[in-house]
């Protein structure tokens, strides 16, 4: 059994769905993006997020940080301790549970998101909280 499944903690389903839901058809026009993808996406400047299950870019934070209430250092924080596929759902919904005005705005800016996460993306294990020195 992983510790780390959001299997085992039904709120993540219930998360995945409503994001699911804000999103509506957008994701079945996106191609499916791989971890390969998102990782080529990891670095100040061009960053590519998982949120439950869905990839989106922050590049519009990055290049105009008036654009997020929390400013560059909570995205730059983030980017320091993210895992290596990205996903990025447990940080997002301490700020922004998803019933909220964040995924209705993020749909709603152009090439904020980018698409469906696949398989490669959600199921990748983490080695055990090691420090990442890329």
């Amino acid at each position: 059994e992983s510790m780390e499944s959001d299997d085992e903690d039904p709120k993540w389903g219930e998360i995945r769905a409503a994001i699911t839901r804000s999103i509506g058809g957008l994701s079945s026009s996106k191609k499916a993006v791989t971890l390969a993808d998102i990782q080529k996406h990891r670095k100040p400047g061009d960053i590519w997020v998982c949120v439950a299950g869905h990839v989106f870019d922050l590049k519009i934070f990055l290049s105009n940080a008036k654009k997020h209430p929390g400013g560059l250092p909570i995205l730059n924080r983030l980017l320091e301790r993210m895992p290596e596929n990205q996903d990025v759902t447990e940080s997002f919904c301490k700020f922004h549970y998803p019933s909220g005005n964040a995924i209705r705005w993020m749909k709603e800016q152009p090439g904020l998101y980018i698409g469906p996460a696949d398989k490669s993306i959600l199921e990748h294990k983490e080695p055990d909280e090691e420090e990442d020195e890329d």
